[in-house]
């Protein structure tokens, strides 16, 4: 049976390594060098919450939440929720000057 497991996987909790919820599997992105031998993730897309967003400065909109790439690696385990081995912290995109002065 194929199953789709972007389907399966997506809007589940996202907790990162400090047991905190950070938000929710936006979407999957597949290895594309892996095709010969069966597709293998390469990465999981995390609609942030707007706090989680705030704190690492990825920026949002009123109606469009934060968004953040994390690798599959990164990833410890997937059951109701996704578990991540890292604090989303040490995933989070580099800030501006101007970002790092807001805060």
């Amino acid at each position: 049976m194929k199953v789709s497991y972007e389907e399966q996987v997506r809007g589940r909790t996202v907790i990162d390594a400090a047991g905190r919820s950070v938000g929710q599997v936006d979407a999957l992105s597949l290895d594309a060098d892996s095709i010969a031998v069966g597709l293998r993730v390469a990465s999981l897309r995390i609609k942030l919450h707007s706090a989680v967003a705030d704190q690492l400065g990825v920026p949002r909109g009123t109606f469009q939440a934060g968004t953040l790439e994390v690798p599959a690696l990164a990833v410890q385990a997937v059951g109701d929720a996704v578990i991540l081995n890292v604090n989303i912290e040490s995933l989070a995109p580099p800030r501006s000057v101007e970002q790092q002065e807001a805060h």
